[in-house]
């Protein structure tokens, strides 16, 4: 109406601007922020070590790809190619340097002892697969505490929070990101709690009430979440966050909370 978008929302007619209106437009022609082409990069902007790691990871989904040696054809056989143009998400995945592109994409961790209080932070930067491993091995050996135990002879550590819910609440965070947002991703460690945020609102087919039960998969990213699931990092069933609920029970701890707050 008169060039300006409107979106009906109950009795009321809301504007669409910026951001919101980027992802209206994008869901209009039937695709994700990650499928867009990333018009500046080229093959010497991928990360050869990180497609090399990629096919060992994804050797029981796709096993033909560990004989390929063409990375070009991995690309494309990934989808992440538009003729010989990139897409966004080989940037975010496979890239040499994906902040030079996208300065936002990274991921901070905190450890506080009030919410204005910050002892200790680290900045994890790289690309996606890169922001995974470092983010957990930081997690693991600088913020959290593990508990000895003895099983007989054998000598156990149990980290405070349970890694795969770790896990599974780190990757959830990087590929559900709203990339067109500046905020970068948080994890914050209280004392009595951990926090991880991302920026990006729930889709209306998965309100965030329905995350600790059964409920469909709806990927932000189309693509960040399939090539993640191709290196079995993750199913696409929509357990992800049942997954994480399971394991903090399982090791004792209050049932985790799901909010969506401030986008």
């Amino acid at each position: 109406c008169d060039g300006k978008y409107y979106l009906r929302s109950g009795s009321t007619d809301l504007e669409l601007e910026g951001n919101e209106l980027t992802n209206f437009l994008m869901r209009k022609v039937g695709k994700t922020w990650d499928e867009f082409i990333e018009e500046r990069a080229s093959l010497d902007d991928i990360n050869p070590e990180t497609i090399e790691s990629f096919k060992k990871s994804a050797e029981d989904r796709i096993p033909s790809i560990v004989k390929e040696k063409d990375h070009k054809v991995i690309l494309e056989r990934l989808n992440l190619l538009d003729g010989s143009k990139l897409k966004r998400a080989a940037i975010l995945l496979f890239g040499r340097d994906t902040q030079k592109f996208y300065p936002s994409a990274y991921l901070k961790i905190g450890k506080f002892l009030t919410e204005a209080d910050l002892q200790m932070n680290d900045v994890v930067e790289g690309n996606l697969f890169e922001q995974l491993e470092s983010a957990l091995e930081i997690l693991r050996t600088k913020y959290l505490k593990s508990e000895i135990k003895f099983e007989g002879i054998h000598r156990r550590e149990i980290l405070e929070y349970p890694y795969e819910a770790l896990r599974e609440a780190t990757i959830n965070a990087l590929i559900h990101r709203d990339y067109l947002g500046t905020s970068t991703i948080q994890i914050r460690v209280y004392n009595d709690r951990l926090v991880v945020m991302n920026e990006g609102k729930f889709p209306p087919e998965v309100p965030v009430e329905k995350l600790k039960t059964e409920h469909l998969s709806k990927p932000k990213n189309v693509l960040l979440a399939g090539i993640f699931y191709k290196a079995g990092f993750i199913e696409s069933w929509g357990r992800g966050t049942i997954k994480i609920v399971e394991k903090c029970l399982e090791q004792g701890l209050p049932e985790p909370d799901f909010k969506e707050e401030f986008g």
